[in-house]
């Protein structure tokens, strides 16, 4: 569990999510590339804020998801999911408001095979290593 818990704790840390791909050295680049959390979340934030449009809000705690109006002129009409993607991407750098979708969820899933391969390998070493069969 332990070790789920620091494969989880370096996936947040080296996501993107965190701290930019631009700010790591060269050594923890390599795990912006390995873990999985950036590729999920640039796929899932652009899923879910490509095709949606906001209303403009009066206050600032509306109890709705709105873009605020700046002293009640709103800079942008309808603020669409496009233009929310472009806004995030100035501040989450992993977000991107290109449709990269299906290749991350390929990346996604040929990490779940990976790592699927290297269980069935650990186990089959770890059980070869344990015990031994003697023909009779």
């Amino acid at each position: 569990m332990l070790n789920f818990m620091n494969f989880w704790f370096g996936s947040f840390l080296f996501g993107g999510f965190l701290i930019p791909r631009s700010d790591m050295y060269y050594p923890f680049e390599a795990f912006y590339y390995i873990m999985p959390f950036s590729y999920f979340l640039r796929a899932m934030t652009y899923n879910a804020l490509e095709g949606t449009t906001f209303e403009t809000c009066k206050d600032a705690f509306a109890s709705q998801v709105c873009v605020l109006e700046a002293d009640g002129v709103t800079s942008v009409p309808n603020p669409s999911g496009k233009l929310v993607l472009e806004e995030l991407t100035k501040v989450l750098p992993v977000v991107e408001n290109d449709d990269t979708i299906v290749r991350d969820i390929f990346i996604l899933l040929a990490f779940g095979v990976a790592y699927k391969i290297l269980y069935i390998i650990g186990v089959l070493y770890k059980s070869t290593r344990s015990s031994q069969i003697y023909a009779s």
